[in-house]
């Protein structure tokens, strides 16, 4: 095959939508969990059981280790749930209660 302009020309349109389509997905999937997300945080209160977080926003995306919350005897794991952006972040104490959440915009995730 001979490499002429016609030739790159078409390369290079093929890279580009694969690019395209690549970042497209990247953006839907943490945009579509987003919407869930936003939803699930104004139901979820202090008390609610660990089930209760899971069935709303589903297995998180990571669970940090224990840190004390609060009173240093009541320490808590963080389930996180990243977005486009953005993320949720519910504080699980050591009784599987809910004892914290925090949304952080732009994606700071908050301090152990």
């Amino acid at each position: 095959m001979k490499i002429t302009s016609k030739n790159l020309l078409k390369i290079f349109a093929v890279v580009l939508i694969i690019a395209i389509l690549g970042i497209g997905y990247l953006v839907l999937e943490r945009f579509i969990p987003s919407q869930y997300y936003k939803a699930a945080y104004k139901q979820i209160q202090i008390g609610d059981s660990k089930e209760k977080v899971i069935e709303l926003f589903g297995k998180p995306d990571k669970i940090r280790e224990s840190r004390p919350y609060r009173d240093p005897l009541d320490c808590a794991n963080i389930y996180d749930y990243p977005g486009l952006l953005e993320g949720w972040y519910i504080l699980i104490n050591t009784n599987n209660r809910v004892i914290g959440k925090e949304h952080s915009a732009l994606g700071k995730i908050p301090k152990d």
